[in-house]
């Protein structure tokens, strides 16, 4: 199926349906608030390019594949069923907001980094962990909203570089087997990346004392705070 300008309505069958919601040939978005998207049986794909804001409802659409051509937000307030979603290639920041907690995120193939927000009711609680797949991602910020205690990144891909991370979470574990550069981190008081296999450098700015255990590559390791 494929999405176009104006309010778009599908339902899927039982098996792997793909919608692709890319740009109109005058640059215009196709995923919108007025579509009404149902998935069906299977597992259903979007391939979304945004060049603006939305807050798409979309029922049993389980894979949401991203690319921000502009600064945009994808708020997933509107959507159920969503079981995975990638911003990938992205050549401006992508927001995506109201996440259900336990969905596969992924952040791949930009340079200019993307922000995961959590549902608040998801992450309400004390001890709530979330983990991100980064994959070769060679620059930007990494932004995770608030209430989410200990968060994971996943190094893949090739060599991933992120110019910051911003989360609240007090503990940071880094997995992986490709090499990953964080330049910038301010809140995690433990960092463990006895996992990741890759050469990790990391930059520590809390002014806390920070507990950090590294992994078998080549890490590096710098106090700022």
């Amino acid at each position: 199926f494929v999405g176009n300008a104006g309010d778009d309505a599908f339902t899927g069958g039982a098996g792997d349906d793909v919608i692709n919601a890319g740009l109109t040939s005058a640059g215009q978005q196709t995923l919108t608030a007025l579509d009404s998207l149902n998935g069906g049986g299977g597992t259903d794909t979007i391939a979304v390019v945004m060049n603006a804001n939305a807050t798409p409802a979309s029922d049993s659409v389980e894979v949401y594949t991203i690319t921000a051509t502009a600064a945009a937000t994808l708020n997933m307030l509107g959507s159920t069923g969503v079981t995975s979603i990638t911003n990938t290639a992205s050549t401006n920041t992508l927001t995506v907001s109201n996440i259900a907690l336990g969905t596969t995120l992924t952040l791949g193939n930009t340079a200019q980094g993307g922000t995961f927000n959590f549902a608040a009711a998801d992450v309400a609680g004390t001890a709530d962990s979330a983990t991100i797949n980064i994959e070769s991602v060679t620059g930007g910020a990494l932004t995770v909203g608030a209430g989410v205690e200990t968060l994971t990144l996943n190094s893949a891909g090739s060599a991933n570089t992120l110019g910051s991370l911003s989360a609240g979470s007090t503990t940071l574990n880094i997995t992986g087997d490709q090499n990953m550069t964080i330049t910038g981190n301010t809140t995690s008081t433990t960092i463990d990346a006895s996992a990741a296999t890759g050469k990790i450098t990391v930059t520590s700015d809390n002014t806390k004392a920070v507990s950090i255990t590294t992994g078998s590559g080549a890490d590096s390791v710098t106090m700022t705070g």
